[in-house]
């Protein structure tokens, strides 16, 4: 069982045992089946879903630990909004230690090796996009989106000033003048 915190320092567990797992698997109607991280969801595993969707994440994140929140009269909107950014990557992590010691107890090597593989291909990915955005030449880049963002406005103001020219130009025929 491992534990976080949300940003008011309230502790919450994620323990995945099976009466949890069956209630998540239950609760979305078996769109989560944690039994199974190559479960197919919308074309995806499992696996890379929790991974890579953390409002997929959270949903899953909230149903272990809604009966933890029951007990402390906390709704899942309260819960949500004590879940900050840092906390819910934290959750994340401890999630997929959990889930592969839940394997491993399971004594299923190849799910407990999916699951491990999956949270290591994603910290390897993170590694590697920080490393690229850390060599950009981040002054270029914003010289660049200033140049961008001035010529649309001045295509935009070119527009505009030739739209009201027009308005304003007295038509041919016009017997006013």
């Amino acid at each position: 069982m491992r534990m976080f915190l949300d940003h008011l320092e309230q502790p919450w567990k994620i323990d995945l045992n099976i009466g949890n797992v069956l209630h998540v698997r239950s609760a979305s109607s078996g769109r989560f089946d944690l039994l199974d991280p190559t479960h197919d969801v919308d074309g995806q595993p499992l696996q890379v879903v929790l991974y890579s969707d953390l409002g997929e994440f959270w949903t899953v994140l909230w149903l272990l630990v809604e009966s933890q929140a029951k007990k402390e009269a906390i709704t899942a909107e309260q819960f949500g909004q004590a879940m900050a950014a840092d906390c819910l990557v934290e959750a994340q992590l401890l999630f997929f230690e959990e889930w592969t010691d839940f394997f491993r107890s399971l004594r299923r090597p190849d799910a407990a090796l999916a699951v491990e593989s999956q949270a290591k291909v994603q910290a390897a990915a993170v590694r590697l996009v920080t490393a690229k955005i850390q060599q950009m030449d981040q002054a270029n880049l914003h010289r660049k989106i200033e140049s961008t963002v001035e010529r649309a406005v001045n295509a935009a103001y070119g527009t505009v000033q030739a739209s009201l020219d027009k308005i304003l130009d007295p038509t041919p025929g016009d017997s006013s003048t």
